[in-house]
C-alpha cells in the first residue's frame, strides 16, 4: 500500500499497519478499524512539519557555495533540512530562480511505470481486504516538487547563497 493511497482513502501508516500489518483483518472488520485508528491519527496535530525541497535545496546549495568561495566546508551543528526551515532560507528561496516538476498530478502518460504499477497494486491491495473503490485511485499528493534552476542562477543570486552562512 502506498502513501499516496492512504492519503486518498484519508487513511493513515497507523491505520494501515495495526488493522492490515498487525491485525490482518479483511473486509468490514479492515474498514472498521481502518476508520478508527484513522480518526485518533487525524485528531493529533503535526508539530514535525518538514520544509519544502526548494528550502532544502536552497539549504544545501549556500553550503556547496560557502564551500567553493571559502575552500572549506560550511560547519553547522544543524542539519541541512533544519537549516533549511529557518525563515531566512526561505526569504533566498522565493528570491531565486526555481523549477518545478508536477509529473505525479496525473496517471497519464507522462507517470512512471513505477506509479503506474503502485496503483495497481494499491487496488489490488484494497479490493482483497473487501474496500470496493468509489472511483479509481490516482495520486493524493499532487503538489509540486521545486528545486533551485542553477541553470538560471546569476552573480546576485549566489550573492544570497553565500550570505547564508557565516564568512570565510
Amino acid at each position: 500500500m502506498s502513501y499516496d493511497a492512504l492519503l486518498q482513502r484519508n487513511s493513515t501508516v497507523l491505520a494501515y499497519l495495526i488493522c492490515n500489518a498487525s491485525a490482518d483483518l479483511k473486509g468490514g472488520a479492515y474498514t472498521a478499524c481502518e476508520k478508527d485508528m484513522s480518526s485518533i491519527e487525524h485528531g493529533k496535530s503535526r508539530v514535525n512539519v518538514s520544509p519544502g525541497a526548494l528550502d532544502i535545496d536552497v539549504a544545501r546549495l549556500s553550503r556547496l557555495v560557502h564551500l567553493t568561495v571559502c575552500r572549506k566546508a560550511f560547519y553547522s551543528k544543524e542539519s541541512v533540512s533544519v537549516q533549511a526551515a529557518s525563515a531566512s532560507i526561505r526569504k533566498v528561496a522565493a528570491q531565486l530562480p526555481s523549477t518545478c516538476d508536477r509529473h505525479m498530478e496525473d496517471d497519464g502518460p507522462g507517470s512512471s511505470l513505477l506509479e503506474r504499477i503502485g496503483g495497481d497494486f494499491d487496488a489490488a491491495f484494497l479490493q482483497s481486504v473487501g474496500v470496493s473503490l468509489q472511483q479509481p485511485l490516482g495520486h493524493a499528493r499532487a503538489d509540486k516538487i521545486c528545486f533551485v534552476d542553477e541553470i538560471r542562477l546569476l552573480p546576485h543570486h549566489l550573492d544570497l547563497l553565500k550570505n547564508l552562512t557565516y564568512p570565510c
